[in-house]
C-alpha cells in the first residue's frame, strides 16, 4: 500500500492541476492517498520531541552525576579545623599529582610527635559545591567504594527499556501504536516529574527505570507513526531528520542547562520540560491509518484518512473512490491472511526470521560500541573537539543522506559498521601502546560516524519487517541494542583485569562483532528499492534474505536481465 508519489521535501499543500494529477497517477492500492502536508509535519514534530526527550533522559546521569572534587569529612570533633588544615595534614597525597586523597584520611588525623599514624578509608565526604550546586553524586555519596552505583544506575536504566521494549511492540501491533504512546507519554511525565523530588538513591533508581521504559515505549510508537503516514519517497528524509535531529540537539540543551547550574534537581526539570512538550504535541496525532487498514479496522482508517486529507488542503470528495479501492484491494490479497500476527511469525517464517537474525546483531554491536567509546565522558573539557563536531555534523549527515538514497542502506549500513570496526580497533592499538594524543581525535571522528550507522539502522529496521510485526520487529531489535550496551558496560565494570587491558579487550570484541555484522547485513534486502510489506505473506514474496555465501556477494555481477536489475528498473 505504498504511494507512488510526494518528494521527501515536498510538504505544500496540493490542489487545483496537482490534485487532478496527482488522483489520476495515484494507484487505488494506496492509502496515503490524503497527500504530504501540514499532518506529516505534525508528525514529525511529535517524533522529534519524543525521540528528543528520550535522548535526554538517555544522556542526563553524564550531567546529574557530575564528578564534583570530594574528600574524607571531617569527624564532629574535628570540625573546627579549617578546610585547608584538614586537606593538607590529615589527608594523604596522591602519587600521581601530589593532590589529596579522595578516599582515604589519616588516623588519627592530627599529627602528633609521639603517635603512628595509620591511613584508613573514608566513611563520609566533604564537596566542594561552590560551582554548580549539589548533583547526586554529592546528594548519597556515589564516590571511591561507592562508585559502582553509578554503574548500577546506568545499568539499570538500560535494562528498564530491555523489559518494556517486547510489551511495547506487541501492544503496538495488536492494540494500535496511539494507544500505547498515549500511557508511555503520561507515564514519562509522571516518571520525570517523580525524579525532581526523589529523596533516596533507591527511589531515584526505580524512577529512572521506569521514566528509561515509558521513554522506549514511546519513541518506537511515535517511530512507527511517522513512517507510516509518510509517503515512499519521504520516509528516509522524515525519519533521518527526526533521529538526526534530536541526536544533536539533546547535547546542546543538556549544555545549555549546565551553564546556569549543575543542581540535580534543577537539571532534571529542564528535561522534564521536553517531556511536558510531548503532551500537547501527541495530542494532534491520530492512529495510524495504514495499520489500521491492514487490521481490517476500516471505519476508523476512513476517519483519519479524510481528517488527514482535510489538514492537507485536499477535498474529500475526491478521496472516497480512491479510499473504496483501497478497502477493497485489501480485502482480496489479504482474503486468507486475515489473522493477527504475533511474535511467532518472526520465528515461523524462514525469510522474516534470517532478516530479523541479522538486524538484532546490527542493533546490538551498534549500541555496545556507543557503551564502550563512550565519546561523551571520553571528551569531556575537549572545548576543540566538541566545537570541530558540530561544525561537521551537518555536512556529512547531507552526505549520509544522499547515500543512503543512492547508494542503498544495506550498504550503506555495511560501509558504515566496516569503518566504525576500523575505528574501534584503531582505539585499541593506541590504547595498548598508549599513545593517547591521537585518542581524542578518533574519538571525535567516531561521534558524527556514530549518528551515521545508527540513523541508518533505524531507517531500516524500520522498513524491513512488515507493518503487522513492525512494532514487535523494531522492539526487538532496539531491546537487542540495549542488551549490547549492557553487555559491553558488564564487561567493562565487572572484570578483574587491569584498566588497559579490560578496556582494549572490549574494544576488540566490539570491533569483530561490528565487522562480522556490517559484511552479514550485505545479505538483507535492499530495501529501497521495494515497497513497503505489510503481511508476512508480502514479506515473503519480496526479495529474501539471500544464503550465499558472503564471497559469491562480494564478486556476483548481475546482468541487465537479473531480478533485482528489472525491479530498479
Amino acid at each position: 500500500m505504498d504511494s507512488t508519489y510526494g518528494s521527501p521535501l515536498s510538504l505544500r499543500r496540493i490542489d487545483g492541476q496537482r490534485l487532478r494529477t496527482l488522483l489520476e497517477q495515484t494507484a487505488p492500492k494506496s492509502v496515503l492517498i490524503f497527500g504530504t502536508g501540514p499532518f506529516q509535519r505534525r508528525v514529525l514534530l511529535c517524533t522529534h520531541l519524543c525521540l528528543l526527550s528520550a535522548a535526554l533522559h538517555r544522556m542526563a546521569l553524564a550531567v546529574l552525576a557530575r564528578p564534583v572534587d570530594h574528600w574524607c569529612r571531617r569527624p564532629p570533633e574535628y570540625e573546627y579545623v579549617p578546610i585547608e588544615t584538614w586537606k593538607n595534614v590529615s589527608l594523604p597525597r596522591r602519587p600521581e599529582d601530589g593532590g589529596p586523597c579522595h578516599c582515604t584520611r589519616y588516623d588519627p588525623p592530627l599529627a602528633d610527635a609521639t603517635t603512628n599514624r595509620t591511613e584508613v578509608t573514608c566513611e563520609a565526604w566533604e564537596y566542594d559545591l561552590s560551582i554548580g550546586g549539589p548533583t547526586i553524586v554529592s546528594k548519597w555519596d556515589l564516590v571511591c567504594q561507592r562508585r559502582w552505583l553509578l554503574v548500577v544506575l546506568m545499568g539499570s536504566y538500560l535494562l528498564g527499556g530491555v523489559v518494556a521494549m517486547p510489551l511495547a511492540g506487541l501492544g503496538a501491533d495488536r492494540l494500535g501504536r496511539r494507544p500505547v504512546l498515549y500511557g508511555a507519554v503520561l507515564l514519562l511525565m509522571v516518571s520525570s516529574m517523580a525524579t525532581c523530588v526523589a529523596s533516596t538513591l533507591y527511589a531515584f533508581a526505580m524512577l529512572r527505570i521506569v521514566t528509561s521504559a515509558a521513554a522506549s515505549v514511546a519513541e518506537i510508537s511515535t517511530t512507527l507513526i511517522l513512517f507510516e503516514v509518510t509517503p515512499r519517497g519521504g520516509r528516509t528524509g522524515f525519519l533521518a531528520l527526526a533521529v538526526c535531529g534530536a541526536s544533536v540537539l539533546s547535547p546542546f540543551w543538556l549544555s545549555m542547562s549546565a551553564r546556569f547550574t549543575y543542581n540535580w534537581s534543577v537539571v532534571q526539570a529542564s528535561i522534564m520540560a521536553s517531556t511536558l512538550l510531548l503532551v500537547p504535541a501527541t495530542y494532534w496525532l491520530e492512529e495510524s491509518p495504514r495499520w489500521l487498514v491492514v487490521t481490517w479496522q476500516f471505519s476508523e482508517a476512513e476517519r483519519v484518512v479524510f481528517w488527514a486529507a482535510r489538514v492537507n488542503g485536499l477535498n474529500v470528495a475526491d478521496m472516497r473512490p480512491l479510499f473504496k479501492g483501497v478497502v477493497e484491494n485489501v480485502k482480496s490479497r489479504q482474503r486468507h491472511c486475515h489473522a493477527p500476527s504475533t511474535v511467532w511469525d518472526l520465528v515461523r517464517s524462514r525469510a522474516i526470521r534470517a532478516r530479523s537474525l541479522i538486524v538484532f546483531g546490527c542493533w546490538f554491536f551498534v549500541l555496545s560500541t556507543v557503551m564502550t567509546l563512550r565519546p561523551g565522558s571520553r571528551l569531556r573539557g575537549s572545548t576543540k573537539c566538541e566545537v570541530a563536531v558540530m561544525y561537521c555534523m551537518g555536512p556529512l549527515l547531507v552526505v549520509h543522506y544522499l547515500l543512503m538514497q543512492g547508494w542503498g542502506r544495506r550498504r550503506t549500513l555495511a560501509l558504515g559498521m566496516a569503518l566504525l570496526s576500523g575505528h574501534t580497533t584503531a582505539l585499541a592499538v593506541l590504547r595498548v601502546l598508549e599513545i593517547g594524543l591521537l585518542s581524542p581525535m578518533l574519538i571525535c571522528a567516531s561521534v558524527p560516524l556514530l549518528l551515521c550507522v545508527f540513523c541508518t539502522l533505524f531507517v531500516y529496521t524500520a522498513e524491513v519487517f512488515p507493518t503487522v510485526v513492525r512494532g514487535t520487529g523494531f522492539a526487538l531489535s532496539t531491546m537487542s541494542g540495549r542488551l549490547g550496551a549492557l553487555a559491553a558496560l558488564v564487561l567493562g565494570n565487572v572484570t578483574n583485569l587491569d584498566a588497559v587491558y579490560s578496556d582494549t579487550l572490549t574494544l576488540l570484541l566490539v570491533s569483530l562483532g561490528t565487522l562480522g555484522f556490517g559484511l552479514l547485513a550485505l545479505l538483507l534486502p535492499e530495501t529501497n528499492v521495494l515497497r513497503v510489506a505489510d503481511t508476512i505473506q508480502e514479506a515473503e514474496q519480496e526479495e529474501p534474505v539471500r544464503v550465499n555465501s558472503l564471497f559469491q556477494i562480494l564478486l556476483r555481477r548481475r546482468g541487465p536481465n537479473t531480478p533485482s536489475a528489472s525491479v530498479r528498473r
